[in-house]
């Protein structure tokens, strides 16, 4: 994995959860698989970790709805900057049908909805900066 910084990219998970132990109070999540530490990442906005979810995701999960998801993933982490991500998704994308494809592209919007939704409240330390650079600046722009 790429490491510029520590909320750009994490070297790797076990320096993820020691920040995310350290930094955010995570100290009830000890027991949380790898799995459920990339959704953690991932949710939070870490495009890294949401190419490694995507990965997991299409490699092992037994889900019926497992390329829908890994589309997502792949394009969330696509709209964040991990071009890592562009050539998968085109891959992924050539595989499903268009009723998956439009699933997709909801999931998509609505994650990035929920992200931009304007909440004074929210806590966002966990975030990566590429997501609070870009929520911040479309707040300032409202």
């Amino acid at each position: 994995m790429i490491s510029n910084s520590l909320i750009k990219y994490f070297s790797d998970l076990s320096t993820a959860k020691k920040y995310f132990h350290m930094n955010i109070g995570l100290t009830k999540k000890g027991d949380m698989t790898d799995y459920e530490w990339y959704l953690l990442l991932a949710e939070n906005g870490h495009c890294s970790y949401q190419y490694q979810l995507a990965s997991e995701i299409h490699s092992k999960s037994q889900r019926q709805d497992r390329i829908v998801q890994t589309y997502k993933w792949l394009c969330l982490a696509l709209f964040l900057g991990d071009l890592r991500a562009k050539e998968v998704c085109n891959f992924v994308y050539l595989g499903m049908t268009v009723e998956e494809i439009e699933h997709g592209n909801m999931l998509v919007d609505a994650w990035i909805e929920d992200k931009f939704e304007i909440q004074p409240t929210r806590d966002k330390s966990g975030w990566s900066s590429e997501l609070r650079k870009l929520v911040d600046e479309e707040n300032s722009d409202s």
